[in-house]
């Protein structure tokens, strides 16, 4: 009798399937901002960024960018989040990506366009992908900004610069 009591009480202290499945569903919530990866197509790497935000009745849409071909909000289809896995239609890019939620970092996955399947992991960043250019600095600068004059009195008139 005893036995069959301590056997109850661990099988019932064990998750049940409806636990464990619960345990690995992930919300839509914990999958929203952005998403980094590389595609990797021949000699060229192109950085992708998949944008994701929740809508009424807690709907996932997503967006896309393509900074290094200069593209951004690229409208993507529909995003289905079944337990960890991720699919993001692209219809008018003709691809889609399909992915495994690793982490709450990490999302491991494919993307597909026109029948070409290549790997695409992506990394959650903390803050909107931001490209850096330095044609447009942000100070402050590496080197001495002053104000100078020239005049050139022969034509009467003062030139200036920064």
């Amino acid at each position: 009798m005893k036995k069959t009591v301590l056997l109850l009480l661990i099988l019932s202290a064990l998750p049940g399937k409806n636990q464990i499945q619960a345990q690995n569903k992930i919300d839509h919530n914990s999958v929203t901002g952005s998403w980094l990866g590389k595609l990797e197509v021949s000699a060229i790497s192109l950085r992708v960024v998949f944008n994701l935000s929740v809508i009424e009745k807690d709907s996932l849409v997503a967006t896309m960018d393509s900074p290094d071909q200069g593209v951004k909000d690229i409208k993507l289809g529909h995003v289905n989040l079944d337990n960890d896995s991720i699919k993001i239609s692209a219809p008018i890019l003709l691809g889609e990506y399909l992915g495994k939620i690793k982490n709450d970092t990490l999302i491991e996955g494919t993307w597909t366009q026109r029948g070409n399947t290549l790997p695409l992991n992506l990394t959650k960043l903390r803050k909107a992908f931001m490209l850096n250019r330095p044609q447009e600095p942000k100070p402050p600068f590496p080197y001495a900004i002053e104000d100078v004059k020239f005049t050139n009195e022969k034509a009467g008139i003062e030139l200036a610069g920064l």
